[in-house]
C-alpha cells in the first residue's frame, strides 16, 4: 500500500425499539496522510445525549491536524473535546466510544482508542467479524482477570466519558488482514451473536472502513459527522435494511 491509498466507509445506524432516540453517533476525519474514525454510544442517562454526541465529535474532530495526528495529539484533543463538555455543562451525561487512527501508507495497520464498551475488529473477505479489542464491562473484567466472583449486573461500564472527569482511553495497535474491513461498533450491534429482523433493544450502530467499500450512509437520524477531506462530501443514502446487517457475521 502506498500514501495514495483511499480509505472509504459505509455507516449504518438504527435506534433500539426501547430508546425514546437513537443515541449512537459517528465521526470521520480525513488527513493528508490519515484517516481517523470515532463512534459513540451515549448512554439513557440525562437528557443530552444527543447533543453531548455532537459536541464532543465535532470538538474533536476539529482539533486534529491536517497533515498526520500522533498518539499524543489524539489524546490531547480528546482531552480538549472533554472540556467542552465541561464547560456546557452536561454533567448527567455519559458515554462509551471507540477510535481508529488509520495511516493511508499503511491502512492494515491501525491506532485504537477505547474507552467502554464500543469495540473495533476487522471484517474478513468471507463476512466474519474479528473483534480485537476488549471492553470495560465489569463482567468482562473479572473474567479476564479469571475472577470466579458471580457479577449481578455483569453488563455495568466501569468506564466512560464524561464531563466530570477525563480518562484517558486504552490504547492499542492493531492489524487487519489484507483484503479485509475495519469495524467499529456500539454494544447494540457487537453484543447480538445475529442481527436480529426487528429493531432491537439498544441502538445498534456501526462502521465499515477499508480501501474496497462504496461510501454510503444508512441511519434513521442525522448522527454523522465529516470533517477534514471528507466535509462536504455525499455519500449514497440508502434506507436501512435488516437483510443488509444480516451478511454480517458475529464471531
Amino acid at each position: 500500500m502506498n500514501i495514495e491509498t483511499r480509505i472509504e466507509w459505509q455507516w449504518t445506524s438504527r435506534r433500539g425499539a426501547e430508546r425514546g432516540e437513537n443515541r449512537d453517533a459517528c465521526g470521520l476525519f480525513g488527513g493528508k496522510a490519515y484517516t481517523f474514525a470515532v463512534i459513540i454510544d451515549a448512554s439513557s442517562k440525562g437528557k443530552n445525549g444527543v447533543r453531548f454526541n455532537e459536541l464532543w465529535i465535532n470538538a474533536l474532530l476539529n482539533g486534529l491536524p491536517t497533515d498526520w495526528a500522533s498518539q499524543e495529539q489524539v489524546v490531547t484533543a480528546m482531552r480538549n473535546a472533554q472540556r467542552k463538555l465541561r464547560s456546557e455543562g452536561l454533567f448527567q451525561e455519559r458515554a462509551c466510544f471507540a477510535a481508529l487512527l488509520l495511516p493511508h501508507a499503511f491502512p492494515n495497520t491501525g491506532l485504537a482508542f477505547t474507552c467502554g464498551d464500543c469495540r473495533i475488529g476487522f471484517e474478513s473477505q468471507s463476512g466474519e467479524i474479528i473483534w480485537l479489542t476488549e471492553t470495560h464491562r465489569l463482567g468482562d473484567i473479572c473474567q479476564r482477570n479469571g475472577s470466579s466472583l458471580v457479577i449481578p449486573n455483569p453488563n455495568i461500564v466501569t468506564r466512560t466519558l464524561n464531563a466530570r472527569r477525563h480518562e484517558d482511553p486504552d490504547i492499542l495497535e492493531l492489524m487487519a488482514p489484507e483484503g479485509s474491513s475495519w469495524v467499529l461498533a456500539t454494544d447494540g450491534f457487537w453484543s447480538d451473536c445475529k442481527c436480529p429482523r426487528t429493531p432491537p433493544e439498544d441502538d445498534s450502530s456501526y462502521l465499515l472502513l477499508g480501501s474496497m467499500l462504496k461510501r454510503y450512509e444508512s441511519s434513521d437520524t442525522p448522527n454523522l459527522i465529516l470533517e477534514g477531506s471528507f466535509a462536504g462530501t455525499i455519500s449514497d443514502n440508502l434506507n436501512f435494511s435488516a437483510d443488509q446487517c444480516a451478511v454480517l457475521v458475529r464471531s
